[in-house]
């Protein structure tokens, strides 16, 4: 089907625009505000009433990011012109970090560098390699000016050089002489040459990182601009405000009207069936929703129609409708459950034990009872405990089991706590 291929970002936009448009038509049918205002928050009103959650298995894409670059070297080291080749292997996890006037979470680059060359000065010929263990973080947080920003660093290396032999370039012509000079003054500049190793790996690195780590954010905000769209939807003057923070386990960011309350306290409820990003609309901004709304939420049964009925009131059609796995409708607020961001079965990410300790890089297979089938790189297969794996794969297991087991053309929509 063609409704497949729409893209996680691209429904994330179409609803949050159909959201924004939504409340905006309500308020101006009410003649309670101008368009394109939103109330003022009080008793009936919630400051942010319209909410986005974004658990952290939304980020599960990022932490299945596995690294194996290989790059040629070509610089001069205390005199020595050095040429070879590095390799860099490592993986990319995310970490939600709590803050209470933030929406922002720790991306973390951590691996091993492997450095081996030749170097040349005069006729000696000195081989060695480096290897440096690595951690490189960077925050990110979201700015209601810029979107999805990244932030504060931390390096942390270590790295060690080893000479592996001395030769010269003039065959054997005074060759002993010059390996035994050679060696001697490799000796004596050892340290120094291994923090200049350390200082090139690191550059080499964050360089690289950052490239890589701007080009996404610039992506993620290019597609899902939360600022812009605001911009681009808001006329007659009124302005809005964007309100953000996060948990150890999500994060929260909120549209409400410019003036009130500077912090995010209200959060809609969870969808029953808690999904990887969820957008909450109060309810008490959709007009004539509401009445059936909430006749909705008491019964806990919802007819075809209505589904339908509340699609179209979202100005999502029905062949974009399997993006969305779920709507409740509950403490006063419409939620609307996003299908799961993770990658396919067929992408290898890193798996973790309960312990931490234990790693591995296998694509999931399968969840058969409480094992879970996992396929690695050489096309070996290989079976493990679901309580054995971290909390976040277990999370991981589950999300893609339901993600291969949801075959509804319609989202289950379901009322109540």
């Amino acid at each position: 089907m063609n409704s497949t291929r729409f893209s996680r970002a691209r429904l994330l936009l179409r609803l949050m625009s159909a959201s924004c448009v939504l409340l905006i038509g309500a308020q101006k049918a009410a003649g309670e505000q101008r368009v394109g205002s939103l109330p003022e928050s009080g008793s009936n009103h919630p400051a942010y009433p319209l909410v986005i959650r974004i658990d952290h298995t939304a980020l599960a894409t990022l932490d299945a990011s596995s690294v194996d670059d290989r790059r040629g070297v070509d610089r001069v080291v205390l005199g020595t012109h050095v040429v070879g080749e590095s390799r860099t292997t490592g993986a990319v996890t995310s970490r939600m970090v709590p803050n209470s006037n933030a929406a922002s979470f720790d991306l973390s680059f951590r691996g091993r560098m492997l450095v081996s060359t030749v170097g040349t000065n005069g006729p000696a010929l000195i081989y060695s390699h480096s290897d440096t263990d690595f951690l490189y973080t960077r925050q990110i947080s979201f700015d209601p000016r810029q979107g999805f920003v990244s932030g504060a660093r931390t390096f942390d290396a270590d790295t060690r050089l080893v000479y592996d032999g001395f030769d010269s370039s003039r065959g054997q012509l005074g060759r002993r002489l010059i390996i035994r000079i050679a060696a001697r003054r490799a000796c004596a500049s050892r340290e120094e040459a291994r923090q200049i190793a350390d200082r090139d790996a690191g550059h080499d690195l964050r360089q690289a990182f950052d490239e890589r780590l701007d080009a996404q954010l610039a992506k993620m905000n290019k597609t899902a601009n939360v600022v812009g769209l605001v911009k681009r939807l808001m006329t007659g003057g009124s302005s809005m405000q964007l309100s953000a923070r996060s948990t150890e386990d999500c994060v929260y960011v909120g549209l409400g009207s410019e003036g009130g309350s500077a912090k995010l306290t209200a959060t809609p409820p969870r969808c029953p069936t808690a999904t990887p990003i969820e957008i909450g609309i109060f309810s008490a901004l959709l007009n004539g929703q509401l009445a059936k709304l909430q006749s909705v939420s008491k019964n806990n049964l919802l007819s075809q129609p209505s589904r339908r009925e509340i699609l179209r009131a979202l100005l999502i059609p029905e062949e974009e409708a399997v993006g969305i796995t779920d709507i409740g409708v509950q403490e006063g607020w419409l939620v609307l459950g996003l299908q799961s961001p993770v990658p396919t079965s067929s992408l290898v990410r890193r798996w973790t034990d309960v312990s931490g300790r234990y790693h591995v890089e296998a694509a999931f297979v399968e969840l058969s009872g409480d094992s879970v089938r996992l396929k690695q790189a050489d096309g070996r297969r290989m079976y493990i405990g679901l309580a054995q794996l971290s909390a976040k794969d277990q999370q991981f297991v589950r999300l893609m089991q339901a993600k291969t087991s949801d075959t509804a053309a319609l989202p289950n929509i379901s009322g109540g706590k």
